[in-house]
């Protein structure tokens, strides 16, 4: 296989020197202390760990700076939607200061709906408003259908198109076979991370949600920084193992889900959720051992150490990807006027900051951009992979809200064979029946886990959702979501 090696990765600054010394004070027989775990994952962890602290510094710098000349961004007031009784002269003078756009919009017998009525009505008339969302109870059924054909094709197109281009940029040589390996995976992050800041603010501008009145701005920030941290180690794991046995680990995101689950929000999970988890592992373990040459009796400072590296980084994605998911249904839960768009708006912000200091940081940003400017090749590359990556998180969440998450978790499974049979055509990855029956046996799990959630419901409603759906989307787009 054409993969990238530890002596490509060590072309980077921080590893490179960390490595280097390992490798001269082995050639000149100088007593070095024996790796933590490996050279290769010793590297990739004090990368990894040198960047979180940055990121530390970075938002208690922040909060300090904003509690000195911008305290009222540390100000937490009471959402709207607590608001049950009529409203006073007072309150309608404040909210025709905070948002004179709204103010006028209100007529007096606005004024007169109280309780459950003028909640009814604020969600209609945000209903009416959202980009993402279609009445389906006024909707012709052949046009749901053709609505939901649209979501299936570009989610799968997406998605596909997305994991080819990860894997041309970071496991091929720029130009093919004969060039050099790009190995700048923070320069990906933050192009992904600045196209969804413009689409999302884009976005914000046309759809004019009011702004949430409830969150702090450092909460933003830990969602942000764990979902870059995620992204980061799911383009080093590239580095290690190959591009399907990456996405068939991605499914065994369900534990650390549920972990995360268990310990930020007290929550419970079906029984079938565990059993899941557990078919899924052994599924994993059985398709790696047939494509990356797993071998569980092998010491990880031997021959087999880079592909225990991979797993290392892909165990970080997960744990990181999970906080990320399960801290924003926590963020949601709290401050019920938080918007979808916002949060989109304020992550890929605080992340398009985090992660350009980051290349400053790591003496990465001139290389990166050096390497575009000497590559015309990857300009295509970096533009496609950037939108696809946007627009994969749009389309997930227009799908999971119009149509459920269990219509979205058929499509994606979908997604997962048609990325891994690309993947194999286009790179020659080999498979063994033992590969195929991990891969059977992580598709039973997941289809056994789809059928429990689609008891007792219809696949395709023909009405509008629910007010149960907001959870269910942050929740299920987290779940899946990758970039």
């Amino acid at each position: 296989m054409d993969f990238i090696t530890a002596a490509s990765i060590a072309n980077r600054p921080l590893p490179h020197t960390f490595l280097r010394q390992l490798s001269e004070s082995s050639a000149t027989g100088t007593h070095v202390t024996k790796p933590l775990l490996s050279p290769s994952a010793d590297a990739e962890l004090y990368v990894l760990a040198t960047n979180f602290l940055l990121y530390v510094a970075m938002v208690i710098i922040t909060i300090l700076v904003c509690k000195i000349y911008f305290p009222a961004l540390l100000e937490q007031n009471r959402p709207l939607e607590e608001v049950s009784s009529p409203p006073t002269d007072a309150n309608l003078l404040e909210l025709e200061e905070e948002d004179d756009a709204a103010a006028a919009e209100k007529t007096d017998s606005d004024q007169l709906i109280q309780g459950e009525d003028a909640d009814a009505g604020a969600a209609a008339a945000a209903a009416d408003n959202d980009l993402f969302w279609f009445d389906q109870s006024q909707t012709e059924r052949t046009t749901v259908l053709k609505r939901l054909v649209f979501c299936g094709v570009m989610l799968n197109v997406t998605f596909v198109t997305w994991g080819v281009l990860q894997e041309r940029m970071l496991t091929r040589r720029y130009p093919r076979f004969t060039g050099e390996f790009f190995t700048f995976s923070y320069a990906l992050v933050f192009s992904n991370r600045l196209w969804t800041m413009l689409f999302s603010g884009l976005l914000l501008l046309y759809l004019k949600p009011r702004r949430s009145r409830s969150t702090v701005i450092y909460e933003y920030s830990f969602p942000s920084i764990s979902n870059m941290l995620s992204s980061w180690c799911q383009y080093e794991a590239l580095r290690y193992v190959s591009f399907p046995a990456t996405t068939l680990f991605k499914c065994f995101k369900i534990a650390p889900i549920m972990a995360m689950g268990r310990i930020i929000l007290n929550k419970h999970y079906p029984n079938y959720d565990y059993i899941v988890a557990l078919i899924i592992g052994v599924g994993i373990s059985m398709f790696m051992a047939s494509t990356d040459d797993l071998q569980f009796d092998t010491n990880i400072h031997g021959t087999n150490a880079q592909t225990w590296t991979g797993i290392l980084l892909l165990g970080l994605y997960l744990f990181f990807d999970s906080f990320t998911g399960q801290w924003q249904s926590r963020m949601f839960t709290r401050h019920p006027d938080l918007s979808m768009i916002e949060l989109l708006f304020a992550m890929s912000t605080f992340s398009t900051v985090l992660s350009f200091i980051t290349l400053v940081h790591t003496n990465e940003l001139y290389p990166a951009i050096e390497f575009v400017y000497r590559h015309s090749e990857i300009h295509l590359h970096f533009f496609i992979f950037s939108v696809c990556s946007t627009m994969g998180q749009l389309l997930i969440f227009y799908t999971i809200k119009n149509f459920g998450a269990v219509v979205f978790a058929i499509i994606m499974n979908c997604r997962i064979l048609l990325s891994i049979a690309v993947s194999c055509v286009l790179y020659d990855h080999p498979m063994t029946y033992q590969g195929y029956g991990g891969l059977l046996l992580v598709l039973i799990g997941v289809g056994y886990r789809i059928k429990k959630k689609a008891e007792g419901k219809r696949l395709i409603k023909w009405k509008g959702l629910d007010d149960d759906i907001a959870m269910e989307l942050v929740q299920e787009w987290h779940e899946h979501v990758e970039m």
